[in-house]
């Protein structure tokens, strides 16, 4: 727990404002901070038995850590924990992590020359050159005597859709990235 103290200071040093930090994190390191809140409510919680009223089964099922007036937004992420996934066995994502504050930020547009307020993580699909693959469907027939434009020999008709997006991020500076010591 003692470690959620220093991002406050170093979230500061980067110009950050906001109190809500998303903390995305791999199941190894999920875990650890899952026990540093048990050790955390063990010490202080006065006596809870950690039993869920309704159906009296025991854990930690928490969604945010409040610590040095900054609210952890908690995640894990299960595809850090599938390095086949990201295409390399080598990533050791389990015991890593990404905090990123829930916050906006001003950017330019350099094409029209306006700036806009955007989130500071945010998924884009890709439009550029008159070519807009935010959504693309098409058929695609064969001799299948529907109307279609024939393309094949084949009686078949198949669907196709298409889309293109990416993640964006605003103020990447004042991303954190945890890594395994």
């Amino acid at each position: 727990m003692e470690y959620f103290d220093q991002v406050k200071p170093l979230l500061q040093s980067q110009g950050v404002v906001d109190t809500s930090i998303l903390f995305c994190y791999g199941s190894t390191l999920g875990l650890k901070v899952e026990n540093g809140v048990l050790e955390a409510l063990k010490e202080w919680s006065g006596g809870s038995d950690l039993l869920k009223d309704a159906n009296k089964s025991f854990g930690v099922n928490f969604k945010s850590v409040q610590k040095n007036g900054v609210n952890f937004i908690c995640k894990e992420l299960a595809s850090f924990a599938n390095p086949n996934k990201l295409g390399n066995s080598s990533y050791q994502f389990k015991d890593a992590g990404m905090m990123i504050p829930i916050g906006t930020a001003t950017v330019s547009n350099e094409k029209y020359g306006t700036k806009q307020t955007v989130p500071n993580i945010s998924i884009c699909f890709y439009n550029h050159n008159g070519e807009d693959r935010t959504r693309i469907m098409g058929t695609v027939a064969g001799l299948n005597g529907m109307g279609y434009q024939i393309v094949d020999q084949y009686d078949r008709t198949n669907l196709f859709m298409l889309s293109e997006f990416a993640t964006f991020c605003a103020n990447v500076n004042q991303h954190v990235q945890i890594n395994k010591a």
